[in-house]
């Protein structure tokens, strides 16, 4: 029962964080909206909406939420070669490619479905008029923010559970959170990567610069690129979507035998171990805030 409270407790802390920012990103839309129209449907107000509501105050509650939560001890912390980051950089993009392709495939189906396109959220905003500003929110500040949610504070709770509990459950907690399909998929595979490196070397630092180098491409250069208008940026950009998802690939393959996974002081099998995870009140709650974040994001 007390671990079964742990999980629910940790589940209904995100369920809160996502409550909130939604609340502050309404406020913050219908109050602009009266000061001026133009205001809302800009990029850079989209940006620092994310930022005000997500990594300022959704974080703040987040974290006050979660600290009276006593995480693990410290542990020795071991260093990742330039190379082998690199390697993993690349296991980081050629997922996010070919999951992306697995999404855009849904969503064209489900576009042929209700007989309309199916938006991609980043869309709206990944745009040339606000760089910097999409560069510091997106590529860095979110980045930060969501790796010491999702592989500080959640994982260090997670982490007595075993690597296994520890990596999938923050994994699947960070894609839920993205509230859509065309997010939700990379994002789980990525939250595995990135809580498996935390796990691997108790360096939080690690996965941040993972995290960010693949939001560099993802939301801004990437984008840049395409709104260029230049074909033989778009040429070289479009070899390299495939030049990663072959890399990637191999490099997984190869990495693959490294793995580990230890156990944890706490063993859960089976049918309870299911129970404790997800059959509880937080995680109710927070199933139907992502729920309806994800139908929204398929409607509009």
């Amino acid at each position: 029962m007390e671990h079964k409270k742990n999980f629910s407790y940790m589940w209904l802390s995100l369920f809160v964080l996502l409550l909130v920012v939604n609340l502050v990103q309404i406020v913050l839309g219908s109050v602009f909206s009266l000061i001026s129209p133009t205001i809302v449907s800009s990029s850079w107000f989209l940006i620092l909406c994310i930022f005000f509501s997500m990594h300022v105050i959704g974080f703040l509650v987040y974290f006050l939420m979660m600290k009276p939560r006593q995480p693990q001890p410290a542990r020795d912390k071991t260093k990742i070669s330039p190379l082998r980051f690199i390697k993993i950089f690349i296991i980081c993009m050629g997922a996010t490619y070919l999951f992306n392709f697995i999404s855009l495939g849904i969503n064209a189906l489900i576009s042929l479905i209700k007989h309309a396109p199916v938006s991609n959220p980043l869309a709206s905003i990944a745009t040339g008029e606000s760089l910097i500003l999409q560069v510091l929110v997106l590529s860095v500040s979110a980045p930060i923010v969501e790796e010491l949610i999702f592989r500080k504070l959640m994982l260090d709770r997670l982490r007595p559970y075993g690597d296994m509990t520890a990596i999938w459950v923050s994994a699947l907690a960070f894609s839920l959170f993205h509230g859509n399909l065309s997010q939700a998929l990379y994002a789980f595979v990525l939250g595995l990567i990135f809580a498996y490196v935390v796990i691997r070397t108790n360096n939080i630092l690690y996965s941040i610069g993972l995290h960010i180098l693949v939001n560099l491409f993802g939301s801004a250069i990437m984008p840049l690129i395409a709104l260029s208008g230049n074909t033989v940026l778009i040429t070289i950009a479009g070899l390299l979507v495939y030049v990663f998802l072959i890399a990637g690939i191999i490099a997984f393959i190869t990495e693959k035998k490294h793995i580990k996974l230890n156990k944890g002081e706490i063993t859960l099998t089976g049918f309870e171990r299911f129970k404790t995870h997800y059959l509880n009140i937080g995680m109710a709650l927070y199933f139907i805030m992502c729920a309806i974040m994800f139908i929204a994001a398929i409607l509009v």
